[in-house]
Parts: structure tokens; sequence; C-alpha cells
């Protein structure tokens, strides 16, 4: 994925049907440009992003 050039973080609660460990919240460091690190955490009360696997991909991939 292509993140801004400053550095930042959200968070996005995905859902997989088919793998449930993918199931979560995660928080996503970024800082020039690229993604800095990813974590799993534990709850996720306001995501700034709810997505079900499916859509993650197409986001990540820049394709349907």
């Amino acid at each position: 994925m292509r993140y801004p050039e400053r550095s930042g973080a959200f968070s996005v609660q995905v859902t997989d049907d088919s793998l449930p460990i993918n199931t979560g919240c995660y928080l996503v460091h970024y800082a020039g440009g690229k993604a800095v690190s990813v974590e799993k955490i534990n709850g996720c009360e306001d995501p700034d992003l709810t997505v079900s696997i499916q859509v993650l991909s197409q986001l990540v991939l820049g394709a349907l």
C-alpha cells in the first residue's frame, strides 16, 4: 500500500469468516511512505476503518 510521507497511524477492524484468526483490530504505523509496523491489538472501540478481508485485499492490491 501507499502511505503519506509524513508519519502517523490508523486502526483497521478486519473480519475474516474463512480464517477467524485474521479477524481483529490492527494498528498500522507508517512513515516515509511505507508501513513501519502492524500489530494486532485487543479491542478497537472506534476503528478508522472497518472492512472484510475481501475488501481489505482489494484496497491493498488496488484491484477488484
